[in-house]
């Protein structure tokens, strides 16, 4: 699953993202106490959370979103590729924990 979206609303205390940014969201979240999670292997936390399973995920109008799991798109970066972010990310993260 992966996302792209504007952002309608920011922290105010936010400096690298503003209102109208175009991001993209990875939509795993980990517990950050489980063994797991303490590895940096938040894919594969104990009590996983993932946004549009467990929590309100893309088909909402609109969705809080930890600030962590949000990335900012470069604007050359059109919806079509946007789309496939996550899809490449997880074999490569898989490729480079396993070489």
């Amino acid at each position: 699953m992966s996302w792209h979206l504007r952002l309608s609303r920011v922290d105010p205390g936010e400096r690298n993202l503003k209102s109208g940014d175009r991001v993209t969201v990875e939509p795993y979240i980990g517990c950050g106490r489980c063994y797991p999670c303490s590895r940096g292997r938040y894919n594969c936390c104990e009590d996983l959370e993932v946004l549009g399973v467990h929590r309100d995920g893309g088909f909402q109008e609109y969705i809080t979103i930890p600030r962590e799991k949000v990335y900012k798109a470069p604007e050359t970066m059109d919806v079509e590729e946007l789309a496939l972010i996550e899809s490449f990310h997880e074999p490569s993260y898989k490729t480079r924990i396993y070489i």
